[in-house]
């Protein structure tokens, strides 16, 4: 093998040999990272780098890491303090790692595409002793967070995520379960490896778009932001093509929480689009707001369920309501509505419904004595 200590040279000799790659080494353009990962694909190789600070496969230590038992949780990370730092939590909580990836701090940005990371995925989601997998991510790519979190559902077991610096979409979706820091994501680990938090089946998948018709900005934020992780590009206005979540309460009167006849004549147009599979409401009830919504819901439900679609309603209300909480979500759910109390139980029936996308790499086996390190220094 060349050892002019180019780490592009060494990384193409080592994959050529059929090794799977770790390169601390910073320096590297991310045309070659690019193209170096691309190759790692088309073999069925993991390439950890560039820049990736730490690794654990198999119980031995790649970069810097520290001294933890082996166990059934599998870790990916572009952070490698982020690593170190998880990996240290589980051991000290009593658990242990199957295996912690690091990919290099690039892989989830629009240049790479996460390559790195969907082949760790896959890696994990193969290997045995993986009861449970971590994802940590610094500030990702929308496109291509959204993406992973996409791939992450074929995994066939819980799939933690922590994406440093961004917003959660949910508290958790189907399979994966979002964190709110690594200390969160490490005590869920552990209690999952010891049988907790069971995960429903996916049901009938998503034929068409979805679209969202709310009466205020708050609840339909969160819900674009949570479709968003999930379906990528999700719009934000009345006039689209593809999933969109709308407040119709901007520019509206009188305000939708005291009269839906705005919102009733949204949701005629999104029955009658031959597109649309998943309408999503917000219902709520109190004082100052409409004296019975189910009235005016109720008809327009029924017609939209008749016509294929399927009406998703989130009533925010309490049983010392004027409407009536309970005869409201008999009356609705009597229509043929799915009715749920919050936004991310709401995300969690879309995200159920989701078609697993297709991940078509050569399958990965990880072994200690199929790694070149490249201990170049970082720069």
């Amino acid at each position: 093998m060349d050892t002019d200590n180019n780490p592009v040279t060494i990384a193409r000799e080592a994959m050529a040999a059929g090794k799977h790659i770790f390169i601390q080494h910073s320096d590297m353009s991310i045309a070659d990272e690019l193209a170096l990962k691309q190759t790692a694909v088309q073999n069925g190789l993991l390439m950890m780098g560039a820049d990736c600070g730490t690794a654990i496969i198999n119980g031995i230590p790649f970069g810097f890491t520290n001294q933890v038992r082996q166990g059934q949780v599998g870790i990916i990370s572009t952070s490698g303090t982020g690593m170190q730092a998880i990996t240290s939590e589980i051991h000290n909580l009593g658990g242990g790692i199957s295996h912690a990836i690091g990919t290099g701090s690039r892989d989830l940005t629009d240049e790479i595409g996460g390559l790195s990371t969907l082949q760790a995925l896959a890696a994990l989601a193969q290997d045995r002793k993986t009861a449970v997998i971590i994802l940590i991510a610094k500030r990702p790519s929308t496109a291509v967070a959204a993406k992973v979190l996409q791939a992450a559902q074929n995994a066939g077991k819980p799939v933690i995520i922590n994406f440093i610096g961004s917003v959660p979409p949910g508290r958790r979706l189907g399979n994966l379960l979002f964190s709110n820091n690594l200390s969160d994501a490490a005590e869920h680990a552990i209690v999952m490896c010891m049988g907790g938090m069971g995960f429903v089946e996916k049901r009938r998948p998503l034929r068409g778009c979805v679209r969202g018709l709310f009466s205020g900005d708050a609840l339909a934020d969160e819900m674009r932001l949570g479709l968003r992780a999930i379906l990528g590009d999700v719009g934000e206005t009345a006039v689209t093509i593809g999933h969109s979540i709308i407040d119709i309460s901007q520019n509206t009167a009188p305000h939708p929480m005291i009269d839906n006849q705005s919102r009733l004549h949204h949701l005629q147009k999104e029955t009658d689009d031959e597109n649309v599979d998943i309408i999503i409401l917000d219902i709520l009830l109190g004082t100052s707001t409409h004296a019975d919504p189910a009235a005016q819901f109720v008809p327009a439900i029924a017609k939209a369920e008749e016509a294929g679609k399927r009406i998703v309603a989130i009533v925010i209300g309490t049983e010392d309501d004027p409407q009536g909480l309970d005869e409201q979500i008999e009356r609705l759910a009597a229509a043929g509505a799915q009715l749920f109390p919050n936004v991310n139980e709401a995300l969690d029936y879309v995200y159920n419904r989701v078609p697993t996308p297709e991940w078509n790499a050569p399958p990965i086996h990880i072994d200690n004595t199929g790694i070149v390190e490249q201990l170049a220094i970082d720069n």
